[in-house]
């Protein structure tokens, strides 16, 4: 299924609950979680010009080392939310 397809095809948003989550998991990588969300704000749909209808779960691998703050003003006021919380990773 090719990404064209799959946004002609996906239901229309209804009202702010999210169709899907995009889920980022990132650990000490503030640089390449910067480039990761600039491009998740920019998607659009190839119909309407849009954004489409997904939220955006940053999941930190750690205590918050910025990610919040850098959430916040990359994405604005598109839906998202951060969890941090200890390290199970390597």
């Amino acid at each position: 299924m090719t990404n064209e397809r799959f946004m002609s095809e996906a239901p229309e948003r209804v009202g702010d609950d999210p169709r899907w989550t995009v889920i980022v998991p990132t650990r000490d990588r503030i640089d390449r979680l910067e480039a990761c969300l600039r491009g998740l704000a920019a998607q659009r749909d190839r119909r309407t010009g849009a954004p489409p209808g997904f939220e955006i779960l940053v999941a930190v691998d750690g205590p918050d080392a910025g990610e919040q703050a850098l959430a916040a003003r990359v994405l604005g006021g598109r839906a998202h939310r951060v969890l941090t919380g200890e390290p199970i990773g390597p």
